[in-house]
């Protein structure tokens, strides 16, 4: 135990000013080998999280050394960052004893976990994290999840919250995450569900003028959980979280979904703010796109499956497609920057069409991404694009279209 603590001693030397821990459990790790009965593992990284501020933990590590892990010399942590699977309870434990210190916290855990022991301890006393500015919880397999069927009435965990990022389920049936921090909330990352809806409507979570500095919505439709169309279901929620707090992105629309927002015009006040929207699921045309970017009048960014040419318009020939487009949708969006796609039917040609249609709408389109653009071919078939009859008049436009990591000459 001497020889540990001179070790600790002196690597403080060498290094004074160490910040960061990143311990990973490598595959046969086996700190309680008895044949290195002395080894001390636990003991030496508990000395070693005492020289530093933030610690970030793989799954299984407080696992293999919590035999002689001393939790009580533990302290005065600002960051963690813990997978946690098999060493839940500890790893908790470790959290809730810097709690009055903590200022971010990022948890990855099996979706039949229970995060409640954040803010909730094994003897019935509220923990409260009082400096804690930035929450982020993970799960895996998180179509799993369930509401924990417990409230907590009286618990304010996260009061000075700023940035919450809930990439799983919302697993709690009342509000306790969103409890006390409605006046430094500033950034949302949450997966929308008939569930979770009705937990926030029904606690009032939101309302127009409920979080004043909260400038960014990051919505996840997850495929699990919905009964109709988003859109249309959620327009309530929108509205409320809204316009103070401008909804930037949605991800995984459903058919329905997207169909409102080819159709919807004027732009529903609930949506103008929408800068990213995520479609890896649905096919659509070009025709649909620039629907969905009238739509949407502040879209920057579009990610999507591969997008159909044909069937054309009334059978128009390819050259006449340049003209329709700017006579139908002349004004397109000068928002409208990046479109990122994949292109897994369809000719290569057909994409490159649709990618200069667009062009000729939206001034500012720069960028088009897929993975084929950064080969020769893939090169020649965008320079013969542009030369072809009724492209070649927009030349000096769709040249400035960026594909990839292709730069046209």
């Amino acid at each position: 135990m001497a020889n540990i603590r001179a070790f600790v001693q002196q690597l403080k030397q060498l290094v004074p000013n160490i910040l960061d821990i990143h311990v990973l459990a490598c595959g046969g790790c086996n700190p309680q080998d008895e044949k290195n009965p002395n080894l001390h593992f636990g003991y030496l990284l508990s000395h070693l999280f005492g020289l530093c501020s933030r610690v970030k933990l793989s799954s299984g590590v407080l696992k293999l050394f919590r035999n002689d892990l001393q939790l009580d010399i533990i302290c005065n942590l600002t960051h963690i960052d813990f997978q946690m699977n098999y060493d839940r309870k500890l790893a908790l434990e470790m959290i809730s004893q810097n709690a009055p210190t903590l200022i971010s916290v990022s948890l990855r855990f099996p979706s039949d976990a229970d995060p409640s022991g954040l803010f909730w301890s094994p003897d019935g006393c509220n923990i409260e994290y009082p400096n804690l500015h930035s929450l982020r919880l993970t799960t895996w397999e998180s179509n799993r999840n369930d509401s924990i069927q417990r409230e907590y009435p009286d618990a304010v965990p996260f009061p000075s919250l700023r940035r919450l990022k809930m990439e799983c389920r919302y697993m709690f049936i009342d509000d306790v995450v969103f409890r006390g921090n409605a006046a430094t909330l500033e950034y949302l990352q949450l997966q929308l569900t008939d569930a979770t809806l009705a937990t926030i409507q029904s606690r009032n979570v939101f309302t127009p003028v409920s979080h004043p500095k909260l400038r960014h919505v990051d919505v996840d439709l997850t495929s699990h959980g919905f009964r109709r169309a988003a859109f249309v279901h959620y327009s309530e929620f929108l509205t409320n979280i809204g316009p103070s707090a401008p909804v930037r992105a949605f991800h995984r629309l459903s058919k329905d979904d997207v169909a409102f927002l080819i159709t919807r015009s004027p732009p529903s006040s609930s949506l103008s703010n929408i800068q990213f929207l995520d479609l890896p699921n649905n096919v659509l045309s070009v025709w649909d796109i620039v629907g969905i970017i009238r739509s949407l009048p502040q879209l920057t960014d579009l990610r999507t499956k591969s997008v159909n040419l044909r069937p054309l318009p009334d059978d128009l020939p390819l050259d006449e497609l340049p003209a329709l487009m700017i006579s139908k949708y002349g004004s397109g969006s000068e928002q409208f920057l990046r479109w990122r796609f994949t292109c897994e039917f369809g000719s290569f040609g057909d994409h490159v069409m649709c990618v200069f249609l667009l062009a000729l709408v939206c001034p500012n389109f720069y960028y088009a991404g897929e993975s084929r653009f950064g080969d020769e071919e893939a090169t020649k078939e965008v320079e013969n694009v542009i030369a072809s009859k009724g492209f070649i008049d927009h030349e000096a436009r769709l040249k400035g279209v960026r594909f990839g990591f292709v730069y046209l000459k």
